[in-house]
């Protein structure tokens, strides 16, 4: 048996026979071949297609912002504008004078069929106490009713660009200072627009590439029916880099868009502009300064913040070291100087420096400039601005703001 084994497979050898493939699937090294009875053609991908190829994407990518984080924005989530009933507007909400100090985050989307999810988180003062509210809904007769069985009792309501939480006293979702109850404002609406955020966008001429969940919406501030709102649009490449700000107030009485200005930079001039049109609308100075300089009023909150957590309970007033003042105006942490090197292989071109020129007991002043190379005989320097911030209130302005 095992001689005429050997003659079998000795013949097949000689009369190139090959045996019957056991799958319809055959793979080669390179390039790779695909041969599928599913497919009306054979496939050949070589690596360079393979990287070309268009991403696999969800129908519904997962926001990736549902914890505290005051500088960072939603990612860009597939939702839509609203419900068949139109009871309901999916997106991304914040409190009123967000800060982290003051965190208040609602996400609503949808699951489909009929079925919705709602996640709210509350962070609040020094002791971080929490709040939440997670459930999945559905909408009876025109009322949104909470699945789960110890939120039967929370009542939902959307009206124009506000999420409202209500609930009995009785009821307890949240630590000291840090119940989930009340008005959240709509801040974004991932990749489609609402036509709420539409007439907004268009108010202050907002590009299209900045719209469809590029640019966060807050309302930094409520004066009687008006809101204060800031818009920052966000790079594309970045979505942590703020490319443009601007200001409106939006009368909730007249259902209408002021549109007060363009915030290019963190010290621009317009600032002082802005500033003189919104003390005539009636809004304090405070409030103005946390509009205007959001980020920079967030930073001196964190660094508050992070000493109480690390013990310093009696040294959250004490004055700004010059590192700590640095992270405020700039964002870099831990440092008193940054330097952009862009000139070429020949030396040639600019460096972007900031850093701490000077200081005192009061105040600590930074310096933007540009070290410009053009040859070996042409070098200069072009200040950008100067920067001073104040020890105690972490305030800071810019030279080209004016007075």
């Amino acid at each position: 048996m095992y001689r005429l084994l050997l003659v079998v497979i000795f013949f097949l050898m000689i009369t190139g026979c090959k045996l019957s493939p056991t799958s319809n699937v055959s793979i080669t090294s390179s390039p790779l071949v695909v041969t599928s009875t599913s497919l009306p053609l054979t496939q050949t991908v070589t690596p360079e297609k393979i990287q070309e190829s268009t991403p696999v994407q969800t129908s519904t990518p997962i926001p990736t912002n549902l914890t505290p984080s005051p500088t960072a924005s939603i990612e860009t989530i597939a939702i839509a504008e609203s419900d068949s009933n139109g009871n309901i507007t999916l997106g991304e909400y914040a409190v009123a004078n967000e800060s982290p100090f003051n965190y208040g985050s609602a996400v609503v989307t949808s699951k489909g069929t009929g079925l919705y999810h709602i996640n709210i988180e509350v962070v609040r003062l020094y002791s971080h106490h929490l709040g939440n509210i997670e459930s999945d809904f559905n909408i009876t007769s025109g009322k949104i009713n909470l699945l789960d069985k110890e939120m039967t009792d929370v009542d939902i309501t959307f009206s124009q660009n506000k999420l409202i939480i209500d609930y009995p006293e009785s009821s307890r979702f949240g630590g000291a200072n840090a119940e989930p109850k009340g008005t959240y404002y709509l801040k974004n609406t991932g990749i489609e627009d609402t036509k709420f955020l539409k007439e907004l966008f268009d108010s202050v001429n907002l590009g299209e590439s900045y719209r469809n969940g590029f640019t966060d919406v807050y309302v930094t501030a409520l004066n009687g029916s008006n809101q204060l709102m800031l818009l920052q649009s966000k790079s594309s490449i970045n979505r942590f880099n703020i490319v443009s700000e601007y200001v409106v107030v939006y009368s909730e009485k007249e259902n209408k868009f002021n549109f007060i200005g363009v915030v290019h930079d963190i010290h621009d001039v317009d600032i002082k502009k802005i500033s003189d049109k919104l003390k005539i609308l009636g809004f304090e100075q405070d409030t103005i300064y946390r509009t205007l300089k959001k980020d920079a009023n967030d930073r001196y909150i964190n660094v508050r913040m992070n000493r109480f957590d690390n013990g310093e309970i009696d040294g959250i007033d004490k004055p700004l070291t010059d590192q700590e003042a640095f992270y405020v105006a700039t964002g870099e942490e831990g440092k008193t100087g940054i330097s952009d090197n862009r000139r070429d292989k020949n030396n040639i071109g600019s460096i972007f420096i900031t850093e701490v020129d000077h200081s005192d007991d009061k105040t600590v002043t930074i310096h933007k400039y540009e070290d410009v190379r053009n040859d070996e005989k042409d070098t200069h320097t072009a200040t950008s601005d100067w920067i001073t911030v104040e020890r105690l209130s972490g305030n800071i302005k810019g030279i080209l703001e004016g007075n």
